[in-house]
């Protein structure tokens, strides 16, 4: 199923040791439902290339629009609502 992936830079938080962490929200719209997560980032490479699958040249391109204006989209994300629920994506409470 084809999805569209939004990524949004949240406030940065403290992590256990007390320094300043990046978070980022991911979202996935899918066809009548959409699924949501909170990444690093520390863990947003490793999510879009090997979790999403995403290219290389693709990811690096939504890691600079993030860097730059702090969001980014990718259009045409290939995943099931299986799939993201083993990723640790929770469905958006106004889908359920």
């Amino acid at each position: 199923m084809l999805g569209t992936l939004h990524i949004f830079r949240l406030d940065d938080l403290p992590d256990k040791y007390g320094k300043s962490e990046i978070q980022y929200q991911v979202s996935i719209g899918l066809t009548g439902t959409s699924f949501i997560r909170t990444v690093s980032d520390a863990e947003l490479t490793h999510f879009l290339r090997s979790d999403l699958a995403i290219a290389d040249d693709q990811a690096l391109s939504t890691i600079a629009s993030l860097n730059s204006s702090g969001r980014a989209t990718v259009a045409d994300v290939e995943i099931s609502e299986n799939k993201a629920s083993e990723l640790g994506m929770e469905q958006e409470p106004s889908d359920v």
